[in-house]
């Protein structure tokens, strides 16, 4: 019997997958198996298959795929000497105490994850790479809404909204300036600033901004009292009294009167 030259391109739905893993097995469970290769930059791995039913199983770290898919192969049409598959993106989630999503700071950046809705393992930045973005900028945002003495992470709907949006759209600023555009971009840094700094003052201001509007809408918040000034406001007797900031100011004295001699 004469092998038949098959291809198996692999995509994730549009763009071509490098380095996944196809075998090819003639029985459902996949432990006869007959050949195995990697596809290449396009996607693209080639065969040398016997006619007939035979099961091609896919791999790739970060995508799923149906497996195994059932392809006859046959030299009957000449047109067809190839299977086409595709897998879809694993969702990776971000961290629990995080705000935004990769969709979210998607679609501010459209252009930089392929107008897809997110971002792909093939993108600048990737996939991962806006995760980690998203759960930095996030952390960032947790210390200073806990500086505040707001409970974190925040899941009030209003305010998780608003915080879901800043850092999707700090997030999307530094997708743009990795592609060397916007404001974190080459030629708009701001001299002796670093891109954190920034990032830092961003955050910063629009936690102050907000956080008596958030604590009136109902999130969580308590009041420190290390700073405040701390007084005794009553004498020995239980009295009030007024507060004396500086005692020894222009040499008073203050003495206990009620005390016992």
């Amino acid at each position: 019997m004469t092998a038949i030259p098959w291809s198996a391109t692999v995509d994730d739905g549009t763009n071509p997958l490098d380095n996944v893993l196809v075998w090819i097995s003639t029985d459902l469970a996949g432990a006869s198996v007959v050949t195995s290769g990697y596809t290449d930059t396009f996607g693209f791995a080639q065969f040398s298959l016997d006619m007939g039913d035979l099961y091609f199983w896919k791999q790739k770290s970060g995508y799923s795929f149906v497996n195994p898919e059932l392809v006859t192969v046959t030299d009957v049409d000449p047109l067809v000497t190839g299977s086409v598959f595709s897998g879809t993106i694993i969702p990776v989630g971000i961290a629990a105490n995080s705000y935004g999503s990769p969709s979210g700071v998607a679609a501010l950046v459209p252009r930089y994850a392929n107008g897809v809705g997110t971002f792909l393992t093939t993108d600048r930045p990737t996939l991962g790479q806006v995760i980690i973005l998203i759960d930095e900028v996030s952390s960032l945002i947790n210390g200073i809404l806990a500086q505040q003495g707001f409970v974190i992470p925040v899941v009030q709907p209003d305010v998780k909204l608003s915080l879901d949006m800043f850092t999707n759209e700090e997030v999307a600023s530094i997708c743009e300036g990795i592609n060397g555009s916007g404001r974190f971009g080459p030629t708009n840094k701001q001299p002796g600033k670093s891109r954190f700094s920034i990032i830092m003052t961003d955050v910063e201001d629009f936690i102050l901004t907000h956080a008596d509007g958030w604590e009136i809408i109902g999130v969580p918040r308590t009041h420190s009292t290390i700073g405040k000034i701390g007084f005794r406001d009553v004498d020995q007797s239980g009295e009030s009294v007024t507060p004396i900031f500086e005692r020894k100011a222009f040499d008073n004295v203050f003495e206990e009167w009620d005390r016992q001699k």
